[in-house]
């Protein structure tokens, strides 16, 4: 039977997980071309995975390539974010 405990309990197993394999392969993850982050997140149907941020759209198909020969069966999605730069924040002005 679903309750959203256990739900909630096991989206926390998986994203604890995803953590442990992501402090492995970070900096694997970061030595590809086109990388400029990594993290953790949401996919667009709502499962937990490992994300890998990248400039521009022309860089997703050789980072989804060489990060999934990384990680394996390790939930992967490539976001495209643009250049980021220490001290980006989002919400707008500073004012």
């Amino acid at each position: 039977m679903w309750t959203p405990f256990r739900d909630a309990a096991r989206r926390m197993s998986e994203v604890s997980r995803l953590s442990e394999v992501l402090a492995r392969c970070r900096d694997e993850l970061h030595m590809i071309d086109g990388v400029v982050g990594t993290g953790i997140g949401t996919t667009s149907v709502g499962d937990a995975a490992i994300q890998v941020f990248v400039v521009s759209p022309q860089d997703v198909a050789g980072v989804e390539r060489s990060a999934s020969a990384l990680l394996g069966d390790i939930p992967l999605e490539v976001v495209v974010t643009g250049q980021v730069t220490a001290g980006d924040v989002g919400g707008g002005g500073h004012g």
